[in-house]
């Protein structure tokens, strides 16, 4: 057990005492890493700023499209409403026109029985003839 403790305790130094030296970057190698590092982000960057310009072209052809459908769908009610308009116009007329034609066959209608009544009137009386 105390040989096993040994060990790691040797490889826990060995590890902490050889990470610095290896881990330490070399001069060379640290400007290229930083360099490759600028190129990610302005390539990121620029390709967000792409990203942001495409998004407000669509945006705006959005919005664009959605005022022509709004314009349209607003020409499209002022026409239904003119036309429910001259249609209403037409069925007044029609009833008005109506109307008439009923008033006109009830005044027909009321003559026609007045004058039934008289004939009844005159059905009714006998008429006699003397011979002389």
């Amino acid at each position: 057990m105390t040989k096993i403790i040994a060990m790691i305790a040797a490889l826990g130094m060995l590890g902490t005492s050889l990470t610095p030296v290896v881990a330490a970057p070399s001069f060379d190698g640290a400007s290229k890493v930083s360099d490759f590092s600028a190129a990610k982000k302005k390539a990121k960057k620029a390709k967000k700023a792409k990203k942001a310009e495409l998004t407000s072209d669509l945006s705006a052809a959005k919005k664009k499209a959605k005022k022509a459908k709004k314009a349209k769908k607003a020409e499209l009610t002022s026409d239904l409403s003119a036309a429910s308009h001259a249609k209403k116009a037409k069925k007044a007329k029609k009833m008005k026109k109506a109307e008439l034609t009923s008033d006109i066959s009830a005044a027909s209608h009321a003559k026609k029985a007045k004058k039934a009544k008289k004939m009844k009137k005159a059905d009714n009386v006998i008429v006699f003839r003397i011979a002389a």
